[in-house]
């Protein structure tokens, strides 16, 4: 086995140190990633509650006659988006 040098040993113990605060990042990383997670199952909760509260009552507008057919045509999407969300 070679022997290293001085040199070479304060380099491979730079390295170690260099990889050693890689890692610690990425671990950071998952971390927050871990917190954003939850937070946006939160967030998620929040709206699918509000949305079975007003289901009734977006979709009763969406279909009224009287409402332009391109604002009913954008209510009937947000319909079919917060119910694929939201499982209604």
């Amino acid at each position: 086995m070679a022997e290293m040098n001085h040199q070479q040993l304060a380099d491979a113990l730079s390295e170690g140190a260099r990889l050693d605060a890689d890692l610690a990042d990425v671990a950071n990383a998952v971390t927050d990633a871990s917190a954003m997670d939850a937070a946006g199952a939160d967030v998620r909760e929040k709206v699918c509650a509000l949305w079975k509260k007003i289901r009734t009552a977006v979709v009763w507008v969406s279909n009224f006659p009287l409402i332009p057919g391109n604002i009913r045509a954008v209510l009937k999407q947000l319909i079919a988006l917060l119910d694929g969300l939201c499982g209604a």
